[in-house]
């Protein structure tokens, strides 16, 4: 009796020590440096910038690189993303679905026209917020932590962490950009701008008096315009796609769209200025001729899509979707939802639908071709033919590569692209010509049957070359050339910029920056105090892949055409979304942290062909991103094309 009861004793003490046990054991999450001292053995896991955190790693016992503890959750959370925000639209609340509830009799779907609809992960950081999350609560879990304590993080990280766990917040980092007093100045703007933009067009423009059978989506300024050489139309995406064509009989032209700084394409100017004689060219269609001056204000003046979501989410059953793995979603969300009903997004789309819709009514072409997937914009153009010109045959022409992270190109295969269960799908292509077999099978997954995706190549990368390993252009007593590659998300590629110095301290290499054409990592203000580190890339990119003895790149398509080339690339995981085609086909090295990317350094000095790709790796990567390096995308293209001209 008297063991019975030291038994009983012994138990209960177990209990409370393990109960105050989880009571104080704790999981630091650090998003900058802090004077913070963790109690022994408990962790601390790092959302930091990489060269805050290289100096700042070393003062804790149990410290783990968020970078690194993602892979874990990766793709998990990627499906739960997409499964959220189709959920959004596609569950019927009281009986109805967003989707419905939001409904404009002759128009699209304002859903479909809502940034949260595109997912686009280049601007938008729900989903890097998301991995964020799911890593902490991964590692929070692993360690047996009941409670967070966390420092310099997004405000709406610990909103959605207090919903499960004893969270402490300090500093935080609130949201800026999404008031909505700022999305209606954002409407008034957009308004002025684009009445201006009309008269323009109304006094120069005209409409050409054409017969085109096969029409391409373009934007008069970024990815089409006059050639000063030749006076021909050089197109960026399509390059000789149109003349193929024409070889073959197809008459030709482009449903342009002229303005507008963003939404169409990150860092366009306004091109009005810069029209010319190329208003009285009969291929070049300035779609918004069609517009009438009290579509603008009419549209930018609508506020039923916002009135409706606001009155449609009060509902406690639209609240229960957001709930995910024990936690409330709903501050990764809340904001971006309201702000994206009320700013300047759905009249612009609308416009351009409005545009489209009477273009393609007046032309009734057979084929149509965009080059933006899934983007908005595309799905502007492509309910523009739905409307206007419903026999037309719709076709995407893939213009970069795509990875399963890069997110605006997946879709849920129910709820988004077959529009279960109200019957309100996507807007999107009727034929696909990708450039491999990655994207064919990110298509596949979506939902998309076989037969409408043809395996071409895409007429942008005619220009490439598998040619093979070739040396380098520099001298051998040169200091190794080391090119960063940024990409439009110049913030998530910026802590390359910060990590790269520090790794190559003391070593025999010089950093070069190429940025992006409409996102210069240059002009961004924190790049001042990194400057005198790297020199600014003034030359083609065939010269710098020349001269590169490697490469270093987030998710660049370069990276890819670099690998191609026999170059050695490295690939700096950050800490959000890894949108690079290797995410995918695991076949390069990546770098999470200083010292990781410090050892990839040493080993390009100490034995740089372990770095460079063989034969097998190049041809892996050539079928799955490119297809085929011949040259010949335009012409498969072009056969295709004319296929779907006859059977028209």
């Amino acid at each position: 009796m008297w063991a019975n009861a030291c038994c009983s004793k012994a138990r209960f003490f177990n209990a409370n020590v393990k109960w105050i046990g989880k009571i104080v054991k704790r999981l630091y999450i650090l998003y900058k440096d802090s004077s913070i001292s963790p109690v022994s053995g408990e962790a601390v896991l790092s959302f930091m910038p990489p060269d805050e955190e290289y100096r700042a790693a070393s003062r804790f016992q149990r410290f783990f690189f968020g970078r690194k503890e993602m892979d874990a959750i990766r793709e998990n959370t990627r499906k739960k993303y997409v499964d959220i925000v189709s959920r959004i639209a596609a569950t019927p609340c009281h009986g109805k679905t967003l989707r419905q509830a939001l409904e404009i009799p002759g128009c699209g779907n304002p859903w479909w026209y809502h940034a949260v609809s595109e997912k686009q992960v280049e601007r938008d950081d729900t989903f890097n917020r998301l991995l964020q999350i799911f890593t902490a609560m991964y590692v929070a879990d692993r360690e047996g932590a009941y409670e967070i304590v966390i420092y310099g993080a997004p405000v709406e990280v610990i909103s959605v962490l207090k919903t499960k766990y004893k969270t402490t917040g300090m500093q935080c980092q609130f949201e800026r950009g999404t008031s909505l007093i700022r999305a209606t100045l954002s409407r008034i703007k957009y308004l002025f701008d684009s009445l201006r933009a009309y008269h323009y067009m109304k006094r120069i423009a005209i409409v050409p008096i054409a017969e085109p059978n096969i029409v391409f989506q373009g934007f008069w300024g970024w990815s089409l315009k006059i050639d000063d050489s030749t006076g021909k139309a050089d197109d960026k995406y399509f390059k000789a796609l149109p003349d193929k064509l024409r070889g073959k009989g197809a008459k030709c032209a482009w449903f342009l769209w002229v303005g507008r700084k963003s939404g169409d394409a990150p860092g366009c100017r306004s091109a009005i200025d810069a029209l010319g004689s190329a208003t009285v060219d009969a291929e070049f269609i300035f779609v918004q001729k069609f517009l009438r001056m009290m579509d603008i204000p009419s549209l930018v003046f609508d506020m039923r899509p916002a009135y409706r979501y606001l009155r449609f989410s009060r509902s406690d059953e639209f609240k229960a979707i957001f709930k995910e793995d024990g936690c409330d979603m709903m501050p990764l969300f809340r904001n971006k939802l309201a702000y994206g009903f009320c700013d300047s997004s759905l009249p612009h789309n609308y416009l351009m639908e409005t545009a489209f819709k009477r273009a393609f009514a007046f032309y009734k072409p057979k084929v149509s071709f965009s080059f933006l997937e899934l983007y908005l914009s595309a799905r502007a153009f492509n309910q523009g033919a739905i409307l206007g010109s419903p026999a037309t045959v719709k076709c995407d022409m893939q213009h970069a590569s795509y990875a399963r992270e890069k997110t605006f190109i997946l879709a849920d295969p129910e709820m988004e692209f077959s529009g279960k269960p109200d019957g309100k799908a996507m807007p999107s292509p009727d034929r696909f010509f990708v450039m491999g077999e990655l994207c064919r099978d990110i298509l596949l997954e979506n939902g998309i049957s076989a037969e409408k995706i043809f395996m071409t190549g895409s007429a942008r990368f005619d220009h490439m070359e598998n040619a093979g390993n070739k040396p380098r252009s520099g001298k051998a007593s040169d200091p190794a050339k080391v090119l960063l590659v940024s990409t439009l998300n110049v913030r998530l590629d910026f802590e390359m910029v910060r990590a790269a110095p520090l790794a190559s301290e003391g070593l025999r290499i010089r950093l070069f920056l190429r940025s992006h054409p409409f996102a210069k990592m240059e002009e961004m203000p924190a790049y001042k105090r990194y400057r005198d580190a790297f020199t600014l890339s003034n030359v083609s990119l065939e010269e710098d892949l020349n001269s590169a003895d490697l490469l270093l790149f987030t998710y660049s398509t370069v990276g890819e055409e670099a690998f191609l080339r026999g170059i050695p690339v490295v690939r700096w995981q950050a800490n959000g979304f890894n949108g690079s085609v290797f995410r995918d086909i695991g076949v390069v090295p990546s770098a999470y942290s200083v010292e990781s990317l410090r050892r990839e350094f040493r080993r390009l000095l100490e034995d740089p062909d372990s770095l460079r790709p063989d034969e097998k790796l190049k041809d892996l990567v050539l079928r799955k991103c490119f297809y085929k390096t011949d040259g010949m995308a335009s012409d498969r293209i072009a056969g295709k094309a004319v296929e779907l001209l006859a059977r028209s």
